[in-house]
């Protein structure tokens, strides 16, 4: 039995698609400050895969979160989900960040860019679509003086 071209493309894509997962969940994490030195808003929280959990910086220029995803993947996008709790100008703390990637922490390129500001709650989604995207690390940056702070980011790769 011969496949039709149009098959085989089909089932290349449900394979990719089924082997796309989050390579982020339970991997190691670093932040820029941890707000009032708080053991709940330490940078692993945002890859526990607990939408109760978040993790904040304090208020400092550039506060940042980074993810070390312990090997090299091909990402596909990036989830950043906001914090739910709070008043809403809370929720608007998330702005002009900057999504970078790279093989090393040394080599990071601009994946995307978010100017916001983000509602409380809302789930963001971004694909690198002008840089390499065989990364290793995956860093949020607000390029302001701000407070960091989200509840979970997936990195969905393969």
């Amino acid at each position: 039995m011969h496949c039709s071209p149009e098959m085989e493309y089909s089932a290349y894509f449900k394979t990719l698609i089924k082997n796309v997962k989050d390579v982020a969940y339970g991997k190691s994490a670093k932040q820029s400050s941890v707000f009032r030195n708080l053991t709940v808003h330490i940078a692993s929280r945002a890859v526990d895969g607990d939408l109760k959990t978040w993790i904040q910086t304090e208020h400092e220029d550039m506060p940042f979160w980074i993810v070390d995803l312990d090997k090299i993947y091909k990402i596909k996008r990036i989830d950043i989900f906001n914090i739910k709790k709070g008043h809403r100008s809370s929720g608007n703390r998330l702005h002009d960040l900057d999504i970078t990637v790279g093989p090393t922490e040394n080599e990071m390129k601009l994946c995307a860019h978010y100017v916001g500001p983000a509602n409380l709650g809302e789930h963001l989604v971004f694909e690198c679509l002008h840089v390499d995207t065989h990364v290793r690390y995956v860093k949020l940056m607000i390029k302001d003086k701000e407070i960091l702070h989200v509840v979970e980011v997936k990195v969905y790769a393969w």
